[in-house]
């Protein structure tokens, strides 16, 4: 296992609370307004981001129980095994069709979904013996059978508290730039 990575369930749901805690922290001194109308250069504001965080924890809760991500994010599995898998092209695409579903949600209604997916996202790995996190993804995705690919613990962190981190920059941003 990456030693990067949490090495016990603890430390994992520690990161993630603390992670969730910080952009909350930032989020929740923003109005209604603040979080629908000023954009960033792609036209996302702080409710896309919020609503974007959640679809992709609701994705890696599935991977955790071992169902399907894709479904799980509302994407067809064909959008899903295009080819283009793991490019900037890709994730823009996919990301793209993940706003879409989202763009009618009030942001109050963003921030309890991305509480609820924090949480689901909690359950499942606290449901896996620890150990279990270090497999590789392929282990968690039918046939389950695969050796390759990174472990089910960086894809775990990448979609909660990596991401969560990566977001508050660009949500800072869209709130920062100048009108």
């Amino acid at each position: 296992m990456d030693t990067s990575h949490p090495q016990s369930a603890a430390e994992l749901s520690a990161r993630m609370d603390a992670a969730l805690a910080g952009l909350l922290g930032y989020t929740d001194t923003l109005s209604e307004v603040q979080q629908l109308e000023p954009t960033d250069p792609a036209g996302w504001n702080v409710r896309d981001h919020i609503a974007h965080l959640v679809v992709w924890a609701a994705g890696i809760t599935a991977l955790v129980r071992r169902e399907d991500r894709w479904a799980a994010m509302g994407i067809a599995k064909n959008d899903a095994d295009d080819g283009e898998q793991g490019t900037d092209a890709y994730y823009d695409r996919i990301n793209a069709q993940l706003r879409l579903q989202h763009t009618h949600e009030a942001p109050a209604r963003a921030r309890a979904d991305l509480l609820a997916a924090h949480a689901a996202v909690i359950t499942a790995v606290a449901a896996l013996p620890f150990a279990e996190l270090s497999l590789h993804h392929e282990r968690f995705v039918a046939p389950f059978t695969g050796d390759t690919g990174y472990s089910v613990i960086a894809y775990v962190a990448g979609n909660t508290y990596e991401h969560y981190d990566e977001h508050l920059p660009w949500i800072r941003a869209i709130i920062e730039r100048p009108a």
